[in-house]
């Protein structure tokens, strides 16, 4: 079994019809086939990269970002197995590609080595320029290749930036949804305090990637290194959540699903047929795990029988189903009752809206008023600590899915990005 699938619905439903949610929780557990990778590593080569990360304009050998840049990227190479491939693309004011998208085990690796390591005025990977990160990411997309049939494939554009692109954060948002529909996943490393968080942001959004904050060379080789054996350990790159409502259940086509683990977003339900498909902003990696809420109808019905709400599927890539699991539910003559799995939903949901990039402050402070509404008073309390921690430091990424470990040991005292 590749993954495990759990599935419950949050209360019994009245018997005059009303509406439960549906949580699933999703862990992908080991890998059944070998995974190989296409990864396109894309360094920025701004001017500004020759200099430390405190601004200092000539630094001591070695603590130059692109110092550590380097650093980076020969981890990465040294994590590489045989059939993997991989590009190399530098940008500054235009890109350049250093390596055409190769089998690793192909490659001449020694050149590859001393070019990404050589460090002079002559090297091949320099500062030289501006910043167009959006040039550089459409060149990252041009080389990957199509290895349909070789089993699973994980594909990732793994990014180093300190700058800033002044592109629309829309045409942003636009790219990287458009090659997450490839499969492709952008992580993005925004170095030091200058680079424009928006962007970085929306991009690994929208994509499926993961954000970090970097102040130093650690940093550099800890994500390069997190990255790449990600991709190695990834079950499914765009897997999707199939559900077959039992009569007399059905979930509105306005609803949308709404994911607490591993990023907080909240996805549109889609239909086929009568099916509920829901598809994950995350690719599936040994280990990680899925938690996804969506709200279900129930029409009226008679108490005392235990009905079949739904059957959930989990997809791969090639469509196969690689875990199920079947939920039931119930009707009482009692009050309806707020349960545990709404106000996890209903805080994931404010949450998911404080990870937008341009997320508006007083829609979301709305939303925490309305809990506290409902009757969900400790949540909201724990939702102000949070939002009062996001303005008081004004750090969107490392406040988001860098820190997610922490957040992951107690739901209720997760950061979330920052609201400017």
């Amino acid at each position: 079994m590749t993954a495990t699938l759990r599935a419950e619905v949050d209360r019994e439903f009245p018997k005059n019809g009303g509406k439960s949610v549906v949580e699933v929780v999703v862990e992908p557990l080991v890998k059944e086939r070998q995974t190989r990778r296409q990864v396109v590593l894309v360094v920025d080569a701004s001017g500004s990269m020759d200099w430390g990360v405190d601004g200092t304009r000539n630094p001591p050998d070695g603590e130059a970002k692109m110092d550590w840049a380097r650093e980076g990227m020969l981890s990465v190479l040294d994590e590489l197995e045989s059939d993997d491939l991989v590009s190399i693309v530098s940008f500054a004011s235009s890109s350049e590609v250093h390596l055409e998208m190769t089998r690793w085990g192909d490659a001449d690796q020694q050149d590859v080595q001393e070019m990404v390591a050589e460090s002079d005025e002559d090297a091949e990977i320099h500062a030289r320029g501006g910043t167009d990160i959006y040039d550089a990411l459409v060149e990252a997309r041009s080389q990957f290749t199509d290895l349909s049939g070789s089993g699973i494939v994980s594909r990732d554009v793994v990014l180093l930036s300190d700058g800033l692109d002044n592109r629309d954060l829309d045409d942003f948002e636009d790219l990287a949804a458009e090659m997450s529909v490839d499969g492709i996943s952008i992580s993005a490393g925004g170095i030091g305090e200058d680079y424009k968080e928006d962007v970085l942001l929306s991009l690994t959004k929208n994509s499926g990637g993961k954000p970090a904050h970097i102040v130093d060379g650690d940093d550099i080789q800890g994500f390069l290194e997190d990255r790449i054996r990600e991709a190695g350990d990834t079950i499914a790159t765009n897997p999707t959540l199939r559900v077959d409502f039992g009569n007399p259940f059905y979930a509105y086509e306005e609803e949308q699903a709404v994911f607490a683990a591993p990023s907080r977003q909240s996805v549109p339900l889609s239909f086929d047929g009568d099916d509920v498909v829901i598809p994950f902003p995350d690719k599936l990696i040994a280990g990680e795990e899925h938690r996804l809420t969506f709200e279900v109808l129930g029409t009226p019905n008679q108490t005392g029988i235990t009905y079949s709400l739904a059957d959930v599927k989990l997809r791969d890539d090639d469509d196969r189903t690689i875990a199920t699991a079947s939920v039931e539910a119930t009707y009482t003559d009692d009050p309806e009752k707020r349960a545990h799995i709404e106000k996890e939903r209903e805080a994931a949901k404010v949450r998911a809206e404080m990870s937008e990039p341009d997320a508006d402050e007083a829609a979301v402070k709305d939303q925490i008023d309305d809990l506290e509404k409902q009757g969900f008073e400790d949540t909201a309390e724990k939702l102000r600590a949070d939002l009062d921690d996001i303005e008081d430091t004004g750090d969107k990424i490392r406040k988001s899915r860098v820190d997610q470990d922490d957040d992951d040991a107690d739901d209720d005292d997760a950061n979330s990005v920052s609201i400017r």
